[in-house]
C-alpha cells in the first residue's frame, strides 16, 4: 500500500451477472457523503450487462473503480478486491444488496477513536421483492464485545451472523489473509472463522442503529440442480474448522456442529428431491458423520438431526424412506393439481420451496395462500400471495397444502368453506 494513495474506506462489491440489482446497490453507496471512500466493483466474469452498468457509475463518480477478471468465484473476487484496496478500513457489500448511507461512515469515526476495536458490526434486515422487510436478528443495545464473546454471538446468530457483509474491518485484519478459493459454499463462515482464529480480531463494536439490506431471492430452489454439485464444499469448511475443535470454547463448537447438521440435512433433502443425486451418497454420509463426531456429535447433547444422521449412515435406505415418501406424496398432489384450471400453494416456508419447484416443472400455478393472521407480502417468487379470506372466488381450484401434518387440519377447515376448492394434503411429517 505504500506506493498508492491511501483513503479511509474501501468497499468491495463482487459482481457476477447481477444486472437487475447492481444499480440499486451502487446507488445506495452514492449517498455516502464521506469523500475518502472508494467503491471497488470486482466483475467476476459477468456475461450480462453488469460490467457496463458498473462502468457507467465509475464515469459518474470518481470513487467507483471497476476491475474485471475471468469467472473464478466469490472468494477470488474478494481477494482481488483486497489486493487493490487502498482503504484504512474494509467493508463488503453483495451486489444484490444495499446499505443505509450512514452505516459505514459512522463506523469509520468509531474505529478512528477506538484503536483496540478491529471490527464494527451493524444491523440487518431481509428485504423481499414486494418491498416488505423483516429484521434478521434480535433487538439489542449497542455494545463492545471481546473476541470470545463476539465469536460466540457470531455462531449463535442472535444479534449478528458470520456474513462478511454488514461490517467494517480494520485493514490490519486482512494483512497476510487470503480467502480460500477452493470454497464454493460457506465462504463467509470460512473467512470469518479464519480471521477470528488467527487472532487478528480483538474487540468488536456492535451497533444495530443503521441497516444492511439483504435482498432475499425467493426463487432459490429452482436453481437447486446447479447448486447441488457444490455440496462437498460445506464438508470441506467444517472439516477445516474441526482442526480447531480442541482449542475453542465448547459452546462455540457445539453451535458450529448444529449448523453443520442443518447444512447436511438440507443437502440430503435436496439430493433426494433432485433425481439421481442419491448415487454414491454413502461416502458423503460417512465423511459427514466423521466430521461431526470430531465436534462432539457423539456426546450426550443430542438432537433429532444427529439421531437421524446416524440412521442414514447405518442404512442408506433410511434416506429414501424418510425423504422419499413426502416427496412422492408432493408429486402426487402436483400431478392431481394439474387437472384444475386454478392452482395455488398454501404456505411460503421451506416445504413450499419444493412444491413450487415441482409446480413450475409441471407447468405453472396461480399464486400462494397464507393464513389471515400472517402479514402478507404482495408477491412471493414472482407470484401473488393471498390470505385465506381473499382467495379468488369462483371457478374450480386446487390448493396444495405445503405445510406439515400438524398445521394441515386447521387450514383445511378454512378452505373447505368454498365448495369450488379441492384441498390436496401431501403426507409431510412434522419434523421434515
Amino acid at each position: 500500500m505504500s506506493n498508492r494513495e491511501i483513503c479511509k474506506l474501501s468497499i468491495i462489491v463482487p459482481v457476477h451477472n447481477m444486472e437487475q440489482y447492481i444499480e440499486r446497490c451502487l446507488a445506495s453507496m452514492m449517498r455516502i457523503t464521506h469523500e475518502e471512500v472508494e467503491i471497488l466493483c470486482i466483475d467476476d466474469g459477468s456475461t450480462d450487462n453488469s460490467l457496463k452498468k458498473c462502468e457507467k457509475f465509475a464515469l459518474r463518480d470518481k470513487r467507483v473503480r471497476v476491475i474485471h477478471q475471468d469467472n473464478r468465484g466469490l472468494p477470488a473476487a474478494r481477494n482481488r478486491g483486497l489486493a487493490a484496496a487502498r482503504g484504512e478500513y474494509i467493508s463488503f457489500v453483495d451486489s444484490d444488496d444495499w446499505i443505509d448511507s450512514r452505516l459505514l461512515g459512522d463506523f469509520i469515526g468509531f474505529l478512528d477513536g477506538n484503536l483496540t476495536v478491529d471490527l464494527c458490526v451493524g444491523g440487518a434486515v431481509r428485504n423481499y421483492p414486494d418491498g416488505s422487510e423483516v429484521p434478521m436478528f434480535e433487538k439489542s443495545l449497542p455494545r463492545l464485545l471481546g473476541r470470545d464473546e463476539a465469536l460466540q454471538e457470531m455462531v449463535a446468530g442472535r444479534i449478528f451472523f458470520w456474513y462478511m457483509w454488514g461490517k467494517v474491518y480494520r485493514r490490519s485484519v486482512f494483512e497476510g489473509f487470503s480467502a480460500d478459493e477452493a470454497v464454493t459454499t460457506c465462504e463467509d463462515l470460512d473467512s470469518l472463522w479464519q480471521l477470528f482464529r488467527s487472532g487478528r480480531i480483538r474487540d468488536v463494536w456492535y451497533s444495530p442503529q443503521y441497516k444492511y439490506h439483504y435482498y432475499y431471492n425467493t426463487c432459490g430452489m429452482t436453481e437447486g440442480k446447479n447448486r447441488i454439485g457444490r455440496h462437498k464444499s460445506d464438508l470441506y469448511v467444517f472439516e477445516k474448522i474441526l482442526k480447531d475443535s480442541g482449542k475453542e470454547n465448547p459452546e462455540v463448537m457445539a453451535r458450529i456442529r448444529d449448523r453443520a447438521l442443518q447444512s447436511i440435512y438440507s443437502i440430503l433433502k435436496e439430493c433426494c428431491f433432485l433425481d439421481g443425486q442419491l448415487k454414491d451418497i454413502s461416502g458423503y454420509l460417512e465423511k459427514a458423520a466423521a466430521i461431526l463426531n470430531g465436534m462432539g456429535f457423539g456426546e450426550k447433547r443430542r438432537c433429532m438431526a444427529a439421531w437421524r444422521l446416524e440412521q442414514m449412515v447405518q442404512d442408506e435406505g433410511y434416506i429414501r424412506d424418510f425423504f422419499g415418501s413426502p416427496f412422492s406424496s408432493m408429486c402426487d398432489a402436483v400431478s392431481e393439481a394439474k387437472n384444475f384450471p386454478q392452482k395455488y400453494i398454501y404456505g411460503i416456508g421451506a416445504v413450499s420451496q419444493y412444491v413450487t419447484a415441482m409446480m413450475l416443472e409441471a407447468g405453472d400455478f396461480d399464486g400462494f395462500v397464507i393464513s389471515d393472521s400472517r402479514p402478507s407480502p404482495l408477491t412471493f417468487a414472482g407470484k401473488p400471495v393471498y390470505h385465506l379470506s381473499n382467495l379468488p372466488r369462483g371457478g374450480k381450484k386446487a390448493v396444495i397444502l405445503a405445510v406439515n401434518r400438524k398445521n394441515q387440519k386447521e387450514i383445511m377447515e378454512g378452505l373447505d368453506e368454498d365448495g369450488d376448492t379441492t384441498v390436496l394434503a401431501p403426507d409431510i411429517p412434522e419434523d421434515f
